[in-house]
């Protein structure tokens, strides 16, 4: 019977992709202003799906998501900058984490409801964490992959986990990159654009899953929509994004502000992240009331992709419990 299940279950992931159901499009205007663009598809209890990057738009979630249709409206919201949402570019710290949570609070309100499911991947844990911090009452559930809790976090696992991964494994492209830095080039500028190697070896379990993902990110890439907006990036990181937090990202810790947080939680990660690594996980979760934690063996930071049976088998039941009330 289990073989069967996970059969079935494969075939449904196939399929997901050619049997889409219908999605609306919304726009509302935040309490600052902010035209926010998103999507919802399904009916039942919102799902806010908040995408990572930061600067990436939630498109690619269209695909790999849709079996988590049966427990409610999954609702793509496009952040300020990212997506079909206004741009403000020409403003100064116009992005922010903080700023995002005010996108999903208003985003929240047009849907008219009270409580919400908040789904973060990457960058977009941390506003989801930190959306559950400040609206505890507005939070039915909380769910990640790959989180990072703040500045201290995208510093010490992220960037610095980067540039030591290519100091030992990339020693030649390390050299160009330190001597650049060494004479004042900022890693945003386009003297890096063809330096940086390939670091998939720093995402997945195999490198080779990242193949995967390709169909997604095309089938759901839309011309008159911003796929990355690389200015929100240098924004909330800072213009010098490969190296130091320098940007709206610093001083912003969610960790200490988790105990308010009184809702069911789910924290996940791939045993082989290592930018969002299993050691960053664990603090979260020891800092939340409620929450499990749940390590996918044979993934990196996209267990979705590399594990998508264990995935939706452990968020499925999830849901299921938490929108039923059980």
């Amino acid at each position: 019977m289990k073989r069967l299940f996970i059969s079935t279950t494969l075939l449904f992931l196939i399929a997901v992709p050619l049997t889409a159901g219908e999605v609306t499009s919304h726009n509302v205007t935040t309490s600052d202003g902010v035209r926010i663009y998103y999507e919802t598809e399904g009916e039942g209890i919102p799902i806010i799906m908040i995408a990572g990057g930061p600067g990436g738009s939630p498109s690619f979630y269209r695909g790999t998501h849709q079996l988590w249709l049966p427990y409610g409206k999954l609702v793509y919201v496009h952040n300020r900058g990212r997506g079909k949402s206004e741009i403000l570019d020409s403003i100064p710290n116009a992005y922010s984490p903080e700023k995002d949570v005010l996108d999903i609070d208003a985003v929240r309100k047009d849907l008219g409801v009270d409580k919400i499911i908040v789904y973060g991947h990457s960058y977009g844990s941390m506003v989801a964490l930190l959306y559950a911090a400040t609206h505890p009452e507005n939070t039915m559930a909380l769910l990640t992959t790959g989180a990072l809790s703040g500045e201290k976090d995208f510093q010490e696992h992220n960037i610095d986990g980067v540039k030591y991964f290519m100091r030992r494994h990339y020693p030649d492209a390390w050299d160009t990159i330190s001597t650049l830095h060494a004479n004042g080039f900022l890693t945003s500028d386009a003297v890096y654009e063809n330096v940086f190697p390939d670091l998939l070896e720093m995402y997945y379990y195999h490198p080779e899953n990242n193949e995967k993902i390709v169909p997604f990110w095309s089938m759901f890439s839309d011309s008159t929509s911003v796929g990355f907006n690389y200015d929100v990036y240098t924004t909330i990181v800072g213009d010098d994004p490969e190296w130091t937090v320098n940007g709206t990202l610093k001083g912003v810790e969610t960790v200490a502000l988790l105990s308010v947080v009184d809702c069911p939680a789910l924290i996940m990660t791939g045993r082989y992240d290592r930018v969002c690594p299993p050691a960053a996980q664990t603090e979260i979760v020891k800092a939340l009331p409620d929450a499990e934690l749940v390590i996918f063996d044979k993934s990196g930071h996209r267990p979705f992709i590399e594990e998508p049976v264990k995935f939706f088998e452990i968020t499925g039941e999830f849901l299921r419990k938490v929108t039923r009330g059980e």
